[in-house]
């Protein structure tokens, strides 16, 4: 029985090692898969556009005309356009009127005209300094829309901008037509937007 043992020791101690490597290479193809799959993708966010201060606060100083107290509002126009694919962009824009005290007296109340905005880029026609150009078609929202029917009679309905992007984050827009600068505000990749400065309207 002696010389029977020895070949049968050999042959588990054979098994045994075969099984052990047989593990480890299994063990090192699993942790290289890991390494593949755990790769990072994550990728920046998107950067944010900066509101614009004021957008929503009356700016007063259209209470009187030569002395007078007549009805009125202050009035600012706001937009944000948002880039949809290459040359073609959407927004809002919105007409801000803060009533005065006159208008008050006699029913009127601070409103907003809203337009959903649809453009593409354009020449930049008189505006030498702007590197972009948008040609903007504007459909009224009734729905967002407070102001009343005959304040919003015979609002237009496009305008080409020119907008001058500064490194710094700022953006001018301009009426390109004219090349009159017409608002400021904010731009980042694939969206901008602009506020005027404020005027007075008379009723």
């Amino acid at each position: 029985m002696k010389r029977y043992l020895l070949p049968k020791l050999l042959l588990l101690t054979v098994s045994l090692a075969c099984n052990s490597k047989s593990t480890e290479d299994s063990g090192a193809d699993g942790d290289f898969s890991d390494d593949q799959n755990t790769e990072d993708t994550d990728e920046d966010p998107p950067e944010s556009l900066p509101e614009i201060a004021g957008a929503d606060t009356d700016p007063g100083g259209c209470e009187e005309v030569s002395g007078s107290a007549l009805p009125g509002a202050a009035s600012m126009f706001w937009g944000e356009y948002h880039e949809e694919s290459e040359g073609e962009w959407t927004g809002e824009e919105r007409w801000l009127l803060f009533a005065n005290e006159a208008w008050r007296d006699i029913g009127g109340e601070d409103c907003v005209v809203v337009w959903a905005a649809a453009a593409v880029e354009s020449t930049t026609l008189s505006c030498t300094s702007c590197d972009l150009g948008l040609s903007t078609s504007l459909s009224l929202d009734n729905s967002a829309t407070t102001c009343e029917a005959d304040i919003v009679n015979g609002l237009g309905t496009s305008e080409i901008y020119g907008i001058e992007r500064k490194n710094s984050g700022d953006a001018i827009w301009y009426f390109a037509n004219s090349g009159e600068r017409m608002g400021d505000g904010y731009h980042v990749t694939g969206a901008m937007n602009f506020l005027t400065d404020p005027s007075c309207r008379w009723w």
